[in-house]
């Protein structure tokens, strides 16, 4: 094996049991010694002294290092000892896209300079540890009451505790550091295995706020819902969520708009979605809903029908919303337009799933060569799907709909981006409906109790609609803002299933006031995030016994919603957020409300459903979905379901 073959794993396995346990307190005298057997068996380059970084500009601003250095030969390095005076090359730069802070230096008064080490010396992974082994050995065995100087610790991070840093020095008032045991990830592996675990591991060990390490990026979690609002409302001037979502439709939907600007979208979309235009689109959902779902089950004859629950509500909620807000089949509304229209939406809605199912990976480019060649192919479908020109042609498109592609259109997007965009927007618009059905569903199944609450809610007002209801064309607003019982069953499942990142990108060097009257300070190129799922939406002081459904907890005793809880003895403003809050709260969630309201009253008032193993367990979350909205279950509930004679 090649020095430039020595990836990750050199520096993952190199120093396991190596350090003793002992942190005395080190002297620059020490620090040298180490530093000095490690040049002299790596060797320094030669120096060139007009290339030297000023001691100046390592005080005025976070020292970077580049997260790929594991896969060059180089290691930029950091080190508190004056007297070597190394080399930075001209593609050395501070200020290079997709570097990293390395958080705190020594505070000893001598200078700080950069040290550039070329590793010539091991032709193989073995020779390399046994060589790391010799020297640090030796360093540490050979003086007594020595802590490691600043470079081991940028070889190895994780002989830092977080706290005390033993050697790196957090600034003053920052929160608690924690850069977990590997080089660079830190705790990528834990955080994208079981998020809510790992960072309800993290408030018991630090608080509700800290920093770690994930993946060569600082991230600050703030888990204090008090404090929420000093986040979801700063200006974009201080916290910016602008980057961040731009480098998500990049990355999953390969979306790339000119001159983007996520709030002048938003101004622009939000009369769409409000007033009259909620209410046309409201009207249009119930009609395509009967389209979809008593079309298909009719067309599929008599008696019980079998199917999964989540491919039952997510299927139906999808297609029906794709008609709504794409169009339906011209001329609308005909026996053979409508057939059309469901083999078409089935179309989209059986790729888009395709899509869906690898959406975490995606994110996170773990994709494997398999799953990267089903990637280009569903997407291909879904742009040649929502292509302009094939929506074009297709009768009763949404107002929101022809804003956004003269939105796109003013901003000089291509067709082919067009599509691109429309297909990202169809997973925004769409994409959690499903699975929010889907666990009120199966809460109202398991629970008989609720299911005759929400049954008693709606009997007596289908007995006050004129219509028979099989006749009903559309569902009178007023009996949509006439179900307590139905909104507090969707507000339980949001709290125990919805589970958004929250996420913003630090601007600038500010400082973070807290609800109770402390401050932190954070650090410019840092990211903050919120996590709601733990806190307020599973905090045990909020809500009694958070990990069960309760149907009514949104009820006041008189029937009316719930409001009021509290936390510290505090009343609570965001006491649950599935739909994000601030500058960036859903724009669309009167829609998708009215719209999962209006699925689980139609399923309710037209259908037999049950499930087919009635002692069923609740399933598993599928740990890969945090943060991306609604949570999906690790496996599909079997149901079936019949039109009510």
């Amino acid at each position: 094996m090649y020095e430039h073959q020595l990836v990750p794993q050199l520096l993952l396995s190199a120093l396991c049991g190596l350090f003793p346990t002992r942190q005395p307190k080190a002297t620059c005298k020490n620090q040298s010694r180490i530093l000095s057997l490690l040049c002299f068996k790596l060797r320094c380059l030669p120096p060139h002294s007009e290339q030297q970084l000023k001691s100046s500009e390592l005080r005025t601003r976070p020292c970077m290092v580049w997260p790929l250095l594991l896969l060059r030969p180089h290691l930029l390095l950091y080190t508190s000892c004056s007297h070597i005076q190394p080399p930075r090359p001209p593609h050395c730069s501070l200020h290079t896209p997709g570097m990293i802070q390395l958080r705190g230096l020594c505070t000893c008064s001598l200078c700080l300079e950069a040290l550039l080490l070329d590793i010539h010396v091991a032709p193989s992974l073995t020779a390399f540890r046994s060589l790391v082994k010799c020297l640090l050995r030796e360093a540490f065995l050979s003086t007594e009451n020595l802590t490691p100087c600043p470079t081991l610790f940028i070889l190895f991070p994780g002989l830092s505790n977080g706290d005390k840093c033993c050697g790196f020095c957090r600034r003053p008032g920052e929160p608690p550091l924690d850069l977990g045991s590997i080089p660079w990830l830190g705790y990528a592996l834990e955080f994208g295995k079981d998020a809510a675990s790992f960072l309800t591991r993290m408030k018991e060990k630090h608080g509700d706020i800290f920093t770690v390490l994930v993946g060569g990026r600082y991230v600050t979690v703030l888990l204090d819902p008090h404090s929420y609002d000093m986040v979801v409302w700063e200006p974009r001037t201080r916290l910016d969520f602008h980057a961040y979502a731009t480098f998500l439709m990049e990355r999953i939907f390969d979306v790339q708009l000119p001159h983007y600007s996520p709030s002048e979208e938003k101004s622009k979309m939000k009369p769409t979605l409000l007033h009259k235009e909620l209410q046309a689109l409201t009207e249009a959902m119930y009609t395509n809903l009967h389209t979809v779902l008593l079309g298909d089950t009719m067309e599929a004859g008599s008696g019980w029908h079998e199917m999964g629950l989540l491919e039952f509500s997510y299927s139906f909620l999808l297609r029906a919303g794709y008609l709504t807000l794409y169009g339906v089949e011209a001329p609308p509304h005909t026996p053979e337009s409508q057939a059309q229209d469901r083999v078409h939406s089935a179309d989209v809605f059986h790729t888009f799933r395709q899509l869906d199912l690898l959406l975490p990976k995606l994110a996170r480019g773990s994709l494997s060569v398999g799953d990267k060649d089903q990637v280009c192919r569903v997407k291909g479908h879904l742009w040649n799907l929502l292509s302009p020109a094939r929506l074009a042609t297709r009768a009763h498109r949404s107002k929101w709909l022809e804003s956004y592609l003269l939105h796109l259109e003013e901003m000089g997007v291509s067709e082919e981006m067009q599509a691109r965009a429309l297909v990202l927007q169809l997973w925004a618009t769409q994409g959690n409906m499903g699975p929010a059905a889907f666990w009120v569903l199966l809460f109202l199944l398991r629970t008989p109790e609720a299911l005759a609450a929400v049954r008693g809610e709606l009997e007596p007002m289908l007995l006050q609609v004129e219509q028979p209801i099989s006749q009903m064309t559309a569902l009178p607003q007023k009996v949509l803002d006439s179900m307590p019982v139905l909104d507090s069953v969707l507000s339980e499942s949001l709290r125990l299933t919805a589970a958004p990142f929250i996420t913003r990108e630090v601007v600038v060097d500010m400082a973070l006031p807290m609800a109770d009257g402390r401050e932190f300070t954070l650090r410019c190129g840092d990211r903050l995030l919120l996590f709601p799922f733990l806190s307020p939406q599973k905090d045990p002081e909020i809500y009694t016994d958070p990990e069960v459904f309760k149907y009514n907890r949104f009820l006041n005793p008189d029937g009316s919603e719930k409001k009021d809880f509290y936390k510290d003895g505090k009343r609570l403003k965001n006491y649950s957020m599935p739909w994000g809050a601030g500058h960036n709260q859903c724009l669309g969630r009167g829609y998708a409300i009215s719209s999962i309201k209006q699925f689980v009253f139609l399923v309710l008032a037209r259908f037999d459903l049950e499930l087919i193993s009635p002692d069923v367990e609740m399933p598993l979350f599928d740990l890969s979905r945090y943060g991306f909205g609604l949570m999906q279950p690790e496996h599909d509930v079997p149901v079936r379901y019949r039109i009510r004679p």
